[in-house]
């Protein structure tokens, strides 16, 4: 028998309106994004686009339901033929939140674009390490000054990590030089990005480390990357941005994390349809550092036989993860243990009849079709 629910009640997840969406949207709904619709700012600035989201976290009480919230919302700038699609997750400082993000971009580019992506990653840890690399950044360009063209002299005033981003032939040059972020890292910075590589590296996701990308000034922390095709065109930029809830008018810091993917042409051409995807009748419940590392890769399998599964993989209590089984009525559990996770076994538990049984990984997929028959 599995632990007693705890009394605990989760508050409803955001309206699922119906309204148009692309394609792009399947594989982040299947993952456990929620459809929303996008905030209306001013103007397109991505520092505001972030705050309104947390401002909606906070009055709407996300923080009630279980962490980390998953949303996704898409946008059209002016060209018709290009698509936003927004994956944000807040709520989660745990190093997982980056492995389901990553992995959830990465499989949603490689449906909608028929070539190569390179995935290239940063840590600009905490706000103390970053701190000390923007001093000793600032320095070294100030001692490098006279080398640097006119408009990067300017940008030494106003903003020194636009520098780096620079590909005047001086200014390559200094690069290779400059102070790399990751070289500042505070020892709990270093232990978190040591982490999200290591989820990396179990889902077969190749990357590169790129030691002078820094993304947008003065709200990201920690992982930052981004994905280009062959041709170095970015097709997706992410981060997080811990610091910028109380610029947002929040009473503390909220852990947040985002990507943007840029999809053209038919991929992202909208479509009418409702937002709610298939009540999933399984939901997929870890325990464990070990089966965290397996899970990406089991829901993996499970998507590709069209499965849909319900999950909080981010989350690290057996009985938060039950309670949200329970609200949501699933009647079937698979549960990764740490046993499981190293004999790539599953456990299936039908949740009314307490009926269970272990099997291999392999034939996960094809006993719960028959079962759900």
């Amino acid at each position: 028998m599995h632990p007693p629910v705890p009394e605990r009640t989760f508050s409803a997840p955001p309206a699922r309106t119906a309204f148009g969406l692309s394609r792009v949207s399947e594989i982040p709904i299947y993952y456990g994004f929620v459809p929303i619709e996008a905030a209306r700012v001013e103007r397109e600035d991505r520092v505001e686009e972030k705050m309104a989201l947390i401002r909606r976290y906070e009055e709407e009480k996300m923080d009630r339901m279980p962490q980390p919230v998953m949303l996704y919302r898409e946008t059209r700038g002016k060209e018709s033929d290009m698509l936003s699609a927004h994956l944000d997750l807040l709520g989660s400082y745990k190093s997982i939140a980056e492995a389901i993000l990553i992995k959830t971009a990465i499989e949603t580019l490689r449906a909608t674009v028929a070539e190569p992506v390179t995935l290239y990653l940063n840590s600009l840890g905490d706000r103390d390490s970053f701190g000390r690399f923007t001093r000793e950044l600032s320095a070294f360009y100030r001692k490098n000054i006279a080398d640097m063209h006119a408009p990067c002299r300017q940008a030494l005033k106003e903003n020194v990590c636009s520098l780096l981003s620079c590909e005047h032939g001086v200014c390559v040059a200094l690069r290779e030089n400059a102070p790399k972020p990751i070289s500042f890292l505070s020892d709990a910075s270093r232990a978190h990005f040591k982490e999200v590589l290591e989820y990396l590296e179990r889902l077969n996701l190749p990357y590169d480390i790129k030691e002078h990308l820094v993304g947008p000034a003065g709200i990201c922390s920690h992982t930052i990357f981004e994905m280009r095709a062959e041709n170095g065109e970015v097709l997706a930029s992410g981060f997080r941005y811990n610091h910028l809830a109380r610029r947002a008018g929040a009473r503390r810091e909220i852990p947040c994390l985002g990507a943007t993917l840029f999809v053209r042409g038919r991929a992202g051409q909208a479509r009418a349809r409702s937002a709610a995807p298939r009540s999933p009748n399984i939901y997929f419940i870890q325990l464990g550092a070990e089966a965290k590392l397996r899970s990406l890769h089991i829901m993996e399998l499970l998507r590709n036989a069209g499965l849909p599964v319900a999950q909080s993989i981010a989350c690290e209590k057996l009985s938060t993860q039950i309670a949200h089984a329970e609200s949501l009525k699933t009647p079937y559990f698979i549960i990764i243990g740490q046993k499981e996770a190293l004999d790539d076994t599953a456990l299936v538990r039908d949740r009314e009849r307490s009926f269970q049984e272990t099997l291999p990984v392999e034939k996960l997929a094809g006993f719960l079709k028959r079962l759900l028959k």
